[in-house]
């Protein structure tokens, strides 16, 4: 009842080529892998990721999945502190993501942040300054179009303390993020938080208070998903506020970051 007869051709069907196994195989490894990873079962997420990673390396040269595969793997083992595997992973990065400034910068982001971690802050910055060399060499050549590079690029900016090229740069990054996801989106959650932070860095303290007020309520409207960033943006939020000598202000979003990182543990 309801259906209409319909005739098939049999020259209309066709068997799945090798490649299309492949696809659909590294696509399962690839979200396995994530879903591991956000559960915390680390050794899942590893397993099926470096699956993910060896089916991708049979793909063409400029295929984009042997990337992302690579670049969502370096957090499991760096949650784990497993820093020479991750390290490793980023090195391969690189090779892969040769002749593409944006992809370089974010790498070498990665491997600065994995130094950080490890207390080695001279690798650091020396990491932060190639990823800056590596993202003006894009730049030069136009403005991204990816709002997440972009803004990349901005907080490079803001380390090397150039400041006022910063600012327009994160700003765009900001509008653009809008524009893409939505106005009340985590991800616009942390472009709020990352220009609030270079205000406060300019002295700027009373035009950095609303982005860091926006950021907040857009995690609220994400709990309990949004907890986590919700407590970092609370306690940048309070080192604003001790910097404007609201002390007791201060001491309420420091003791409600405190109690979401609290109840995240247990």
């Amino acid at each position: 009842f309801g259906l209409q007869s319909c005739y098939c051709s049999p020259f209309d069907f066709r068997l799945p080529s090798e490649e299309d196994l492949n696809s659909l195989e590294w696509q399962r490894n690839f979200n396995g892998s994530s879903e591991a990873y956000h559960r915390n079962d680390f050794a899942e997420a590893e397993r099926m990721g470096n699956a993910a990673v060896r089916i991708a390396e049979g793909f063409k040269p400029d295929d984009y999945r042997l990337y992302i595969t690579l670049h969502n793997l370096v957090f499991v083992y760096e949650d784990q502190k497993k820093w020479i595997e991750a390290e490793h992973l980023l090195t391969r990065s690189l090779e892969v993501a040769k002749g593409n400034p944006a992809k370089t910068a974010e790498v070498y982001n990665g491997l600065a942040s994995l130094y950080l971690s490890q207390g080695n802050e001279v690798k650091f910055d020396k990491m932060m300054a190639t990823a800056l060399v590596a993202a003006e060499s894009g730049a030069s050549k136009g403005t991204p179009s990816n709002p997440e590079d972009l803004e990349r690029f901005g907080r490079l900016l803001q380390y090397a303390k150039r400041y006022a090229e910063a600012e327009p740069v994160l700003l765009q990054a900001l509008t653009m993020q809008e524009k893409r996801y939505g106005v009340d989106e985590m991800i616009v959650s942390s472009s709020l938080m990352n220009l609030a932070q270079l205000f406060v860095a300019e002295g700027k303290l009373d035009e950095a208070e609303p982005l860091y007020k926006r950021a907040i309520a857009i995690c609220e409207k994400h709990a309990p998903a949004g907890n986590s960033q919700l407590a970092g943006a609370l306690n940048m939020y309070a080192q604003l506020l001790e910097k404007m000598k609201r002390t007791d202000e201060a001491k309420q979003m420091y003791e409600k970051s405190d109690n979401l990182i609290q109840e995240s543990r247990r």
